[in-house]
């Protein structure tokens, strides 16, 4: 009875080595971003200026500021999304800039890092 345990535990630990190989590749081989999204955080002036939806996940396509239209429209821009919900602390979000993020997706899969740098270039753009 012993000798079947060891064989069992032997065997377990022989396949988990092999398996929990094969899954740290995986997560490796994938790129750390979304292909076709890029999460920008605008400043206080554009929030205040942007015509942008309120509620969570909420969508629009259009930010209502030329330049930042310019850009969303040259990267084929297809949605503006809330990425986050609002909070009921609205004076600690308001401090973080908590509501200020949003979500562009485009079509296809773009030189992100060329949208990312497009956006920053914008003064309505505190982060991308």
């Amino acid at each position: 009875m012993n000798k079947l345990n060891l064989l069992v535990v032997f065997l377990l630990l022989v396949t988990g080595t092999l398996f929990a190989d094969a899954f740290p590749r995986a997560e490796r081989d994938r790129p750390p971003y979304a292909p076709n999204r890029v999460k920008v955080k605008l400043t206080g002036e554009a929030y205040g200026l942007a015509r942008l939806p309120q509620g969570l996940y909420a969508e629009t396509n259009r930010f209502g500021i030329n330049d930042l239209d310019q850009v969303f429209t040259r990267y084929k821009g297809t949605r503006i999304i809330r990425a986050h919900r609002r909070l009921n602390n609205r004076d600690w979000e308001a401090r973080k800039g908590f509501d200020r993020w949003f979500l562009i997706e485009l079509e296809g899969r773009p030189d992100i890092w060329s949208v990312i740098a497009s956006f920053r270039e914008s003064r309505y753009i505190e982060e991308a």
